[in-house]
């Protein structure tokens, strides 16, 4: 079986790596005074000497290495050194900053007045612990101790939190999905999966992507279904109506989309003629990523139109029947029926890309009617600036330059933020 480590070297993707563990013991769900909490209120962002289009900048103890999280009007982070932080998506005030000496792994996960967040021990083959805050005011509510390695919190719903177990050897069982009062971290129910690497949830369901299989788990902790493709490979899971569709490698070893029966998770169809890498569920329609990116129909595979644009698609931002991807060139592609309305290239104004410097772009969201991207700069691939391009047009609208490692961006409404090492960056359209 492969480590985590083979499996992300073999895919080219970032993750955080980490060390090998163990801890004794069922997890459950208890309340926690550790750790030091500080309520700020009057901590105030950095505004003077800052460039056009930088709304504020907030140091925070630490770096930060995943994006912000935002929930309503704030958003929270995660530090290297072991903070968690609540700050003002407006203006950047820091509200509140807790500590549970442990580093942060990863972005916390909001909702419903819960703040969650991983922390991992500084230590050789250190585990995960699972911490909760109250969003208001970063009380701590509970804490969730891993019993293999490490945790990831697959969502927050309603009044039930989501957190799964993982390890260093990537496999298709062995890991358990555990479903949390998010009140108080008492344990409802657990079941068997693999090492999650994705998940979808429906009112009904629970979707969760391993290697080499997708579960699917009822709201009661029961196991509707597993589907195992034949090869090893399992990739980018969306779901559109009835159907849930993935990238897979058939028997003859060629990369094909899939699509499920939901329901049942029987297969209704495969199609091979895309050279797929990635799928996303964009407005109603099912989208692929790859040589080009097409349109196929959920429920038949049937392709409803193929654009000529080479591109991933991660999330992408989408507005007005337009989708927007970045590959080769940013384009902006119709939904109605694949036409190009515009292409960039990603090193449009880029002074100090040279020759046979790849620079590569990730579109993050739509700020009013500008496109905002991630674009890294020259040789060094941690640095990284914000690129703003006319939605309408794809001409360049603005640059700014990250101060340290920029991280993705989280979007809402009109302000984009980053972690940008110790501080916490803002931008306006």
């Amino acid at each position: 079986m492969r480590t985590r480590r083979a499996f992300l070297a073999a895919a080219a993707t970032a993750a955080v790596a980490g060390c090998q563990g163990e801890r004794d013991g069922e997890p459950s769900g208890t309340a926690t005074e550790q750790g030091t909490a500080t309520a700020t209120g009057t901590d105030r962002p950095s505004t003077g000497d800052t460039p056009e289009h930088v709304a504020w900048r907030q140091s925070v103890p630490g770096v930060v290495t995943f994006p912000p999280t935002v929930d309503g009007d704030r958003l929270f982070v995660g530090t290297e050194m072991g903070t968690v932080a609540s700050l003002s998506s407006a203006a950047g005030d820091l509200d509140w900053t807790r500590t549970p000496d442990e580093r942060i792994a990863g972005s916390p996960v909001a909702g419903n007045g819960t703040v969650l967040a991983i922390g991992r021990a500084d230590e050789p083959f250190g585990t995960e612990t699972l911490y909760a805050f109250e969003a208001a005011s970063g009380t701590p509510r509970w804490e969730f101790p891993s019993t293999n390695w490490w945790l990831d919190v697959v969502g927050i719903d309603g009044d039930t939190a989501y957190v799964a177990t993982n390890d260093d050897a990537l496999g298709p069982t062995g890991e358990t999905l555990y479903a949390l009062a998010l009140s108080d971290g008492t344990q409802r129910w657990s079941a068997e999966i693999g090492d999650p690497s994705e998940s979808l949830r429906t009112a009904e369901r629970l979707f969760v992507r391993a290697p080499a299989a997708v579960y699917a788990i009822d709201r009661d902790g029961r196991r509707a279904w597993r589907y195992r493709p034949e090869s090893y490979e399992l990739r980018s899971l969306s779901a559109v109506g009835d159907a849930l569709a993935f990238v897979t490698v058939d028997a003859s070893g060629r990369d094909v989309v899939r699509g499920l029966d939901a329901a049942t998770g029987g297969v209704s169809w495969t199609v091979g003629e895309l050279d797929p890498t990635t799928t996303a569920a964009v407005d109603g329609q099912l989208l692929v990523g790859g040589e080009s990116v097409a349109s196929l129909d959920p429920a038949t595979g049937e392709p409803q139109w193929d654009a000529d644009v080479s591109a991933p698609l991660n999330d992408p931002p989408h507005a007005d029947g337009t989708v927007y991807v970045a590959g080769d060139e940013v384009a902006a592609v119709s939904l109605a029926d694949g036409t190009v309305e515009w292409r960039t290239a990603v090193d449009v104004s880029l002074e100090e890309a040279s020759d046979g410097t790849e620079i590569t772009a990730s579109p993050a969201g739509l700020l009013g009617d500008r496109l905002l991207l991630r674009r890294s700069v020259g040789e060094d691939d941690r640095r990284y600036q914000a690129l703003a391009l006319d939605a309408a047009s794809g001409d360049p609208a603005w640059t700014v330059d990250g101060e340290s490692d920029l991280t993705q961006f989280a979007v809402a409404d009109a302000v984009a933020s980053a972690g940008d090492g110790e501080r916490v960056v803002a931008f306006d359209p």
